[in-house]
């Protein structure tokens, strides 16, 4: 993993946790620490959330959870590739995504 600003990789952990209950009850946050202390890529956080995003879009136009697998099928034949060309970790996943999906 390349060397991150610890404050950019705080900022990119807290918007990507926005919507858990730790955030809006002002918890302590075990995933936050977790993910953190391991030191994962932040790439990897922000295409998570960027596929996690794009798995409730396309559950929500299916009418049914279309899951996981299915999700990162999707991603990569159709988003993957987009993801690598607009990846900038001074963006926000949402920049990051909207982007992408256009």
């Amino acid at each position: 993993m390349a060397k991150v600003n610890k404050n950019l990789f705080r900022k990119i952990l807290s918007e990507i946790c926005e919507d858990s209950s730790c955030h809006y009850n002002g918890d302590y946050c075990i995933l936050k620490e977790l993910i953190e202390a391991i030191g994962t890529d932040p790439r990897i956080l922000i295409q998570l959330k960027c596929v996690e995003k794009f798995k409730y879009e396309q559950s929500e136009i299916n009418k049914k959870d279309i899951g996981w697998q299915a999700a990162w099928i999707l991603w990569s034949e159709k988003h993957a590739e987009n993801f690598a060309k607009y990846y900038d970790p001074e963006l926000t996943y949402k920049e990051i995504y909207k982007k992408i999906i256009k």
